[in-house]
């Protein structure tokens, strides 16, 4: 029934902004929890209504996302197929929860836990899990706790869904082969080369010169600068406004004991045996002096990594009595058979590596900094929402700035590069998606307030735009000159290149007519047509080309900075299956599995939709967003 959506938001271009916003949306996905109660649905999932109202409040937080990354407008937006990638999203999330609950999955509160407090959208400069931060993320984005944990937890069904039907996936054998030795594939050129720095350009008369320049204007124009005032709350900033006692620094001490009391550990190779009697012939048998690894293939048909337990602490082991043992001889021992859970094993200690314990005088001061900076973020946080409350009580980006007490800076003119321009008030953006910003806004709009990775906030208004504008000749004649200069020799050099071209293609020699025309002969090869060069100074530019060749063909003129190649294919060498790079074979495989899961997945959604009944009411849509 969603055809008709997934044809308007299935082009390339559609498909690449979206999918821009899939993370955000994973995260900030809200459409079902405005729901009116006399909304109109506008859509059904098996009995379940998805109304106006929720598909309204999707859509509009794609539209702000569209608007904020890209610099469109709502028109725009749903030009791009945003209205109908809204509606897609909230059935995909209905035909998941009620397939998830036919079949029985579900997600724990400590699934929901875990993803949370490991999502780094709420972890403090420290690394860690910060309810503050997490607490104030939500608020800026109008969502509550439980909304949001409902949102994970239908993330994790979802993912679990997927998981399972991707389960087993894998590219047929013979199309790896095929893509592999496609990649492996070899040639060896033989090439003449026409270098443009080598030749000597006339001086451009003002009719020449100015007839260039006019055809290539938009070169020489300068580009869009504005004038920005900005406010920035960093946390590094606010650290001599917290304090942090001794007693905080000892409890997190306390709390974190485990960082910094590291135990004695050894890494241990192992066999286990049905009986006693077999594990103590293998252990008598090591002790005489043969080989752990070998006697490990021959009794067992164990490979090393099979033996290979790891790294582990005494109560890491299988049983208390095995940890006790391997820790009671020395490194090169061999346990005496200990009896276990799983048989009676016989354990060898390789290596030990000593424990750690960093007392807390040791770390006081890194734990003292940590300390500060979340409790730094947290007051960044608290400042964040007073300078938003400000404004949503009708105070100006200055006035906000002031009740709170941070300064507003001045900011340009400077351009999208960020490259300051004349008179400038300050010196660089205070963030780096502070321009991108900036410049998809218009001139007078004041930001919501941002938030970055590393806790800082930001909100500025554009005070002043300057659109790009035409430079005259004489403010620019030195570069005009060196630009028609530097085309002329790439003319000229391409003009002897398709000459060069037409010989060879004649069956004249490469090194005659390099001999003749003052042109170079290189040699190169054998490359794949994964090589960022192919040697002697040919780019990728001229690896293309020569992988576009049929045998004993001849390239068209390959331009590369200040040089002009014509190639002859020589040699075409195909790589024997047993001599291709394995490595590169499972690279393949990978990104074949992921484009067949990739359309397992597609084709699982589809006939969930069958399955569930999906209507689209199209009619009530169109009503609704007319008015």
């Amino acid at each position: 029934m969603l055809d008709s959506i997934r044809k308007r938001t299935g082009s390339l271009v559609v498909k690449a902004l979206l999918g821009l916003l899939v993370i955000a949306f994973a995260l900030w996905g809200v459409g079902d929890i405005f729901q009116g109660p006399q909304d109109q649905a506008v859509a059904d999932v098996g009995g379940v209504g998805i109304h106006a109202s929720a598909l309204q409040s999707e859509y509009t937080t794609m539209v702000e996302d569209f608007r904020r990354r890209f610099g469109f407008d709502a028109e725009q937006a749903r030009a791009l197929g945003a209205l109908d990638g809204a509606l897609d999203r909230l059935v995909n999330r209905e035909v998941v929860r009620q397939e998830a609950a036919a079949i029985g999955i579900g997600a724990s509160d400590e699934d929901v836990l875990r993803s949370i407090e490991d999502n780094d959208a709420f972890h403090n400069l420290a690394g860690r899990f910060d309810k503050a931060i997490y607490t104030g993320l939500l608020y800026r984005n109008r969502l509550t706790p439980e909304a949001y944990e409902n949102s994970v937890r239908r993330d994790i069904r979802r993912a679990q869904l997927v998981d399972s039907v991707a389960v087993g996936a894998a590219p047929p054998e013979v199309m790896v082969r095929h893509l592999l030795r496609h990649e492996e594939q070899e040639r060896t050129v033989e090439a003449v080369t026409v270098s443009a720095d080598s030749l000597t350009p006339p001086d451009p008369d003002e009719t020449t010169l100015q007839a260039y320049f006019t055809a290539h204007r938009d070169s020489y124009m300068s580009p869009e600068y504005r004038r920005i005032a900005a406010v920035v709350i960093r946390p590094a900033d606010l650290l001599e406004s917290v304090d942090v006692s001794e007693e905080d620094i000892r409890a997190e001490y306390d709390d974190r004991i485990d960082e910094f009391v590291t135990p004695t550990r050894r890494a241990v190779d192992q066999m286990t045996f049905d009986d006693r009697q077999a594990a103590e012939s293998a252990a008598a048998r090591f002790v005489s002096g043969e080989d752990f690894y070998a006697l490990g293939a021959e009794l067992l048909d164990l490979a090393q990594a099979d033996m290979d337990r790891g790294v582990l602490a005494a109560g890491d082991f299988v049983s208390e009595a095995l940890g006790a043992a391997a820790f009671a001889i020395a490194v090169g021992e061999s346990t005496a058979p200990v009896e276990t859970p799983f048989g009676w094993a016989v354990a060898r200690v390789r290596e030990e590596i000593p424990g750690e314990n960093r007392d807390f005088e040791s770390v006081a001061d890194t734990l003292r900094f940590e300390r500060k900076i979340a409790l730094a973020q947290n007051v960044a946080i608290d400042l964040g929402d007073e300078f938003e409350d400000e404004r949503a009580g009708g105070a100006t980006l200055e006035e906000a700035a002031r009740a709170v007490g941070v300064s507003v800076s001045a900011i340009g003119p400077i351009d999208r590069q960020g490259r300051l321009g004349f008179d400038a008030a300050d010196g660089a953006p205070p963030v780096v998606d502070f321009l991108n910003r900036a410049f998809a806004a218009a001139q007078g709009e004041e930001s919501a307030l941002h938030d970055t990775d590393d806790g800082t906030y930001y909100a500025f208004r554009v005070d002043a735009v300057m659109p790009p504008a035409e430079k005259p000749l004489d403010a620019v004649r030195g570069e005009a000159v060196a630009d028609w200069r530097a085309n002329w020799r790439r003319e000229r050099a391409v003009e002897r290149a398709t000459t060069i071209a037409e010989r060879l293609r004649a069956g004249e020699s490469a090194a005659g007519i390099a001999a003749e025309t003052g042109a170079t002969m290189l040699s190169a090869g054998p490359f794949r047509r994964d090589a960022p060069t192919a040697g002697n100074g040919l780019g990728q530019a001229f690896v293309r080309a020569v992988f576009a060749l049929e045998p004993d063909a001849v390239s068209d003129p390959v331009v590369e900075g200040g040089r002009v190649h014509v190639a002859r294919l020589l040699e075409i060498v195909d790589v024997a299956d047993e001599d291709a790079d394995q490595d590169a074979g499972q690279r393949i495989a990978e990104r074949l599995l992921a484009a067949y899961v990739g359309d397992v997945v597609t084709g699982y959604t589809d006939a969930l939709y069958r399955r569930h009944d999906v209507t689209v009411n199209r009619a009530a849509i169109d009503r609704y967003f007319e008015n």
